[in-house]
């Protein structure tokens, strides 16, 4: 009883009861429908759930696992998104225990603010001995606006385990205890199991940490190893990922990571959900939200300010004073020429037989970094800081450091270029980082060492009064509350008919839709069902449901028959988004479609199994000697590369036909046509027309829509090669292909193969 009242009254333990207790009344609504209700919104928190779902119920990294029930038949759908194995070790045992998926989610939720300020509480007492100025660190961090842009991203929200990971490094070169680096290997592998981003991320900020606070070598290699040893057990996780991620192709482009990167005005960006930052702050873009506070900035600014004029009493002399100044004049001087450029849009200047052109500020912005870097470096400051290892300046610099790195491979200062060659993109050139498609995330890792700062500042610039603590707590939690936590209430799930929960039945909910809110209501009704689903939702979305989804909106049946050779099907029609009744007309008239339940929001149909076509020998592979196009000529020769990366695209007009001849050079017959549509798989076409020309006979060989053919070949292989079985072929030189039905649709090929015998003339 002793020992229990002792731990009640450890700071640590009211810390956390505080933000528990103000996390509680910021989210009353939430705690009181934890099973019917989710936070924010119906998109990623129901992805996230049912991740949590499934983690609960099956092993995870078995080969089960990574066969996630959605978007069957599809292998490796745990492959598209977060696994959140970080959080099983507290929502598993919730759902054995009898509560929902629903409500280990929320609970997971609710936990993960007072769980963070816990975090910044214990490393901002490793850094100061102010308790109130730790308090005021743990409460910035368990509540800063980030997270009120992150409400939809559980996974994003338990970022704990980054501070309590930096307590465990300064525990362990202050003590040399080698608990310090157990506790910091597990921190470490919990961060990675979490988080695949901020398995990517932290790792930087820990590199930076140990630049700076270790020096002695028997200290690095012992914290290396135990990072090694934390990330053993990520291995069969990151190796399932890649073995999987390749083999659907899957990647993020350069044009995904720019839209996703933070922009220099983010740092006033605030969500619009915020209590009263929202009136003064800026606009954000896509994952955009980084502004720390108010309160926070101004404290931050003051005590920076201070700490740097009282680290400088004693002056620069000497050289290393010219050095600096003359560094920081080039900073200021090319900074401001930049800025001129980037207000007025530049010039050109003709200087003796010298032409200047200067419209891009971002290479002299870099300049005047590089600048002020150096200046920075060689200020008698700096080198005081760094011979103390001073945690005031380690963490502002590494603050500003993670900043850079939101800013992405290609930094805008409000949409204008900032720097060339950011941080980010040197960054990018390590393996596995070249597709991290949310670089704005390491704005997270600067709430991280920003908050920190705070906690410093506040200690430097205010005595340890309680007014001064409760004003500036109160100040901090204004900024970080919502009034309203935003709820959206789970839909009810139709009632699957018994016929349709036979073993081997995959759900269909139609019709499929683009919008994320379809698809992630279908994967809560799969939860409560357990039945395998052919609809999904997540990081990733694979190419035959792309495929399905195009089929599907332009009745196209041979994209049901492609499924239904793999499995039957129980597909549900719901009729408030069945604008014309479009879809129940398509599975109505389906082979072998039986009606076989209804209710008040849609209709149950149950679509048989097919047998799967017999595949006919494809002979030799035919050597195509050239292949000429009625459109983009000059690309034509990329048809016959073999490179699945590299495509031809038609450049018809809407409602025009295009095609594309392939010269075999000597007469063939053609008994299979492989055409690989690459990354383009929604480029299939509507109406294919196959003619074998022979002089100045044509003769039509194959016609009709390759929608289902191609979503077969999506789900065989990244190169997505729709294969076309010719069953009477007819001896000819030139093999033309037609897109008979153009309309609106783009028509790409990334290359054909063709197979067959040579008909040798008498």
């Amino acid at each position: 009883m002793q020992r229990l009242s002792a731990i009640t009254r450890s700071p640590a333990i009211r810390v956390f009861g505080l933000a528990a207790v103000l996390t509680i009344i910021s989210a009353w609504p939430l705690v009181r429908h934890l099973s019917s209700t989710l936070p924010s919104d119906l998109g990623d928190p129901v992805l996230e759930t049912w991740i949590l779902w499934w983690n609960a119920h099956t092993l995870p990294l078995s080969a089960a696992w990574w066969n996630a029930p959605m978007f069957v038949p599809m292998q490796g759908s745990m492959a598209l998104s977060e696994s959140l194995l970080g959080l099983a070790p507290l929502t598993t045992p919730l759902q054995w225990l009898g509560l929902s998926a629903v409500t280990a989610h929320n609970i997971a939720f609710l936990l993960s603010g007072p769980i963070a300020a816990l975090a910044a509480y214990l490393l901002a007492t490793r850094l100061t001995p102010r308790r109130d100025a730790a308090v005021i660190a743990a409460l910035a961090f368990g509540f800063t606006p980030y997270r009120i842009a992150q409400l939809s991203h559980l996974q994003v929200l338990w970022a704990c385990w980054m501070p309590f990971a930096l307590v465990a490094l300064h525990d362990f070169v202050s003590t040399g205890k080698t608990r310090s680096l157990v506790w910091f290997a597990a921190c470490w592998m919990m961060n990675g199991f979490t988080n695949g981003y901020f398995l990517a991320y932290f790792p930087v900020l820990v590199g930076c940490w140990m630049l700076w606070f270790v020096r002695r070598w028997q200290f690095a290699w012992k914290i290396g190893v135990a990072a090694m040893l934390g990330s053993l057990p990520w291995l069969p996780l990151l190796l399932g990922y890649r073995v999987r991620q390749d083999a659907m192709g899957l990647s993020r482009g350069i044009n995904e990571i720019r839209q996703f990167s933070a922009d220099f005005s983010s740092i006033f960006a605030g969500s619009s959900r915020a209590w009263l930052s929202s009136h003064w702050t800026l606009p954000p873009g896509p994952e955009g939200e980084l502004y720390p506070g108010a309160a926070l900035m101004l404290i931050v600014t003051v005590g920076l300010i201070i700490a740097w004029r009282r680290a400088s009493v004693a002056g620069d002399t000497g050289r290393s004073a010219i050095t600096t100044r003359i560094l920081l004049g080039l900073c200021i001087a090319t900074g401001t020429l930049a800025l001129i450029i980037a207000i007025t849009g530049g010039t050109d200047l003709q200087v003796g037989p010298i032409a200047i052109k200067a419209h891009n500020p971002s290479r002299l912005f870099t300049f005047s970094l590089v600048f002020a870097v150096a200046a920075l470096a060689r200020s008698a400051a700096a080198a005081r800081a760094w011979h103390a290892r001073s945690p005031l300046a380690f963490y502002a610099l590494a603050a500003v450091a993670m900043f850079l790195l939101a800013l992405g491979p290609e930094p805008q200062a409000w949409k204008q270029d900032l720097f060339y060659r950011a941080p980010y993109w040197w960054l990018m050139q390590l393996p596995g980082l070249d597709s991290v498609r949310v670089p704005a995330r390491f704005g997270l890792l600067m709430i991280v060492a920003l908050t920190q700062v705070f906690g410093l500042a506040y200690a430097r610039l205010f005595a340890p009064r309680m007014r001064t603590l409760v004003l500036v707590s109160m100040a901090v939690l204004v900024e970080g509350w919502i009034p309203t936590l935003p709820l959206a209430s789970l839909p009810n799930s139709p009632h699957l008919p018994a016929r349709a929960v036979a073993a081997g039945v995959a759900t269909l909910e139609l019709p499929v839709s683009s919008d994320f809110q379809p698809n992630t209501i279908a994967l809560l009704n799969g939860l409560r069902s357990g039945q395998p689903m052919i609809n999904g939702f997540g990081g990733y979305i694979p190419a035959h449901y792309h495929v399905l989804r195009l089929g599907l909106e332009e009745q196209d049946a041979s994209v049901l028959g492609a499924l239904r050779v793999r499995q039957p099907i129980a597909a549900y029609v719901e009729k408030a988004r069945d604008t014309g009744g479009k879809a129940r007309a398509l599975v109505a008239a389906a082979p072998g479609a039986e009606a076989i339940g209804t209710d008040d929001a849609g209709e149950w149909f149950l679509l048989p199994e097919l047998p799967a076509a017999t595949p006919e020998s494809d002979g030799e592979r035919l050597n195509v000697q050239s292949a000429r196009t009625g459109t983009q000529e000059d690309d034509a020769a990329l048809i016959l590369d073999d490179e699945p990366l590299t495509s031809w695209h038609s450049m018809a007009r809407p409602g025009e036909s295009d095609h594309v001849d392939l010269d075999f050079g000597q007469r063939v017959s053609v008994t299979q046509l492989e055409i690989s549509l690459g990354p383009f798989t929604g480029d299939f076409t509507r109406d294919l027309e196959i003619s074998a020309i022979d002089g100045d006979t044509t003769s039509t060989v194959w016609r009709g829509s390759t929608a289902g053919l191609t979503l077969t070949a999506a789900l065989a292989s990244k190169e997505v090669r729709v294969r076309i079985m010719i069953a009477h072929p007819i001896s000819a030189r030139v093999l033309r292909l037609t897109n008979v039905w153009h309309a609106d649709r783009a028509w790409s090929i990334a290359d054909v193969r063709a197979f067959g015998s040579i008909k040798r003339m008498p």
